[in-house]
């Protein structure tokens, strides 16, 4: 079972092209990383389609460190489980609504 943590740092060093290691909760996404604009959107849509989530300009430009996306993919997947109608509490990445 991925976690919302391994997700966003599998993400990030993937469409980042940065060594997963090089990773952690405390890495700045500008200061470390060197994300620009362009880059923080494009992390946003990449989580988007892959996850089936919606995350905002306002949460993606808010966040600062992997800690702080990874919150902001966790309130992601909260609001697509009350969009499936499925009650939020904590869920696997892929998990599917019961009918």
């Amino acid at each position: 079972m991925m976690t919302t943590a391994d997700a966003t740092l599998n993400g990030i060093s993937r469409l980042l092209d940065v060594a997963r290691d090089r990773l952690s909760e405390h890495t700045c996404l500008v200061e470390d990383l060197g994300m620009d604009s362009i880059d923080r959107l494009a992390l946003a849509l990449g989580f988007e389609d892959e996850f089936d989530v919606v995350i905002t300009d306002e949460a993606i430009f808010g966040v600062r460190t992997i800690a702080e996306m990874t919150q902001c993919m966790a309130d992601a997947f909260q609001q697509r489980r009350i969009r499936r109608g499925i009650p939020p509490t904590v869920e696997t990445i892929n998990e599917e609504p019961t009918r």
